[in-house]
């Protein structure tokens, strides 16, 4: 009798999936909004701003509000704008920012074909906000200031898997980053296996010399010789605060910060940590949180900030806007200061301001 040997078909197939994302987050805030000149169908416009990702991808955008309308006086039109030579998926979600900092009248938009020029390029609610809605709560406009947030999300192009790829998890890798990034914080927050103290305004941090010298050149250098740091395995820093080296030595071992809120915060003084200790990865994130709440009546502490830590966004962002409003910041007592502290820096804008 014939004995027969069966086998296991085999199954093949395909899927289609949404792409990579990457986000960027953008403050536009417009000053005295009631009380603008423009009429209605004219429109406000920000400056540039990029969101970089998914992969090789970069993208520019431009908000484009109308105070008094688009077409009617009651509602506030706004827009988002693709200024990048190629055609993008987007979305975007806006809040307006309170004069406690919170997120309200949240608009969002659904996924849609940003081209790069056009009717196409430029998509947004001719009914945003009522202005009747402002005068009905004040606390959106704190010192008279709009203030708006904007967050978009950029997609990257729809993935096509097969084979072994279709029964994988193709987020795995972002898994695995995040796993790794939990255990590390966690091996901080237990005091485990501990061989060094960081020591702060009288707080102590235990930590481990390998990871922060995997993580920090400078503590490399630091334990790699013969450094009192590392016979004592203790090391002293009293040039920062400690809340701000809680926050530094929570970015080294998760890779993140510990919330948006401590971001803002710190952000002038976590960029002073992340230079000193080459953190450049920290130091570009809190160039981008600066780079957001940047307005006229701090545009001349980050000028100074953005060239004394080398942030060339940050400084030359920081410089357009003391130029546009040289005529009511010349005449303060921090330009003043400015002027006596910083001479070669003092001299960058004069250049720029003759360039106008």
């Amino acid at each position: 009798m014939a004995i027969g040997m069966s086998s296991q078909a085999e199954t093949s197939g395909c899927r289609i999936t949404a792409g990579d994302t990457s986000e960027g987050t953008f403050r536009f805030t417009i000053d005295n909004f009631k009380n603008r000149p423009e009429k209605i169908k004219e429109c406000l416009k920000s400056t540039s701003f990029k969101v970089n990702g998914p992969g090789d991808l970069e993208t520019k955008w431009k908000l484009e509000i109308y105070p008094k309308g688009k077409t009617n006086e009651d509602d506030i039109a706004l827009y988002l704008k693709n200024k990048s030579n190629v055609k993008v998926k987007a979305k975007y979600k806006v809040d307006i920012i309170d004069s406690s900092g919170n997120e309200r009248e949240s608009s969002q938009s659904k996924a849609r074909d940003y081209e790069t020029h056009g009717m196409g390029s430029c998509w947004g609610k001719k009914k945003w906000l009522k202005r009747e809605r402002l005068n009905d709560h004040p606390d959106l406009l704190p010192d008279g200031n709009l203030t708006i947030k904007c967050k978009v999300t950029v997609f990257g192009p729809e993935k096509i898997l097969s084979g072994s790829d279709f029964s994988a998890n193709s987020n795995l890798l972002v898994h695995s980053q995040k796993q790794l990034g939990e255990h590390l914080g966690k091996i901080f927050s237990d005091n485990q296996f501990t061989d060094v103290k960081i020591q702060c305004e009288g707080q102590a941090f235990d930590c481990h010399m390998a990871i922060l010298a995997a993580r920090s050149p400078v503590f490399m250098a630091m334990f790699q010789s013969d450094m009192m740091e590392k016979e004592t395995q203790s090391v002293t820093i009293d040039d920062l605060k400690a809340e701000v080296v809680g926050e530094m030595l929570d970015f080294i071992y998760t890779g993140n910060v510990s919330s948006h809120d401590a971001i803002l915060e710190h952000a002038s003084e976590l960029l002073e940590a992340a230079d000193k200790y080459q953190l450049d990865l920290l130091k570009n994130i809190c160039e981008e949180s600066l780079c957001t709440t940047l307005k006229v009546n701090n545009c001349v502490e980050y000028l100074v900030l953005g060239d004394m830590h080398h942030n060339l966004k940050l400084k030359n962002s920081a410089l357009r806007l003391v130029v546009e409003n040289s005529d009511c910041i010349i005449e303060t007592d921090v330009f003043k200061e400015f002027l006596k502290q910083k001479p070669e820096l003092v001299l960058e804008v004069m250049k720029a301001l003759n360039k106008k």
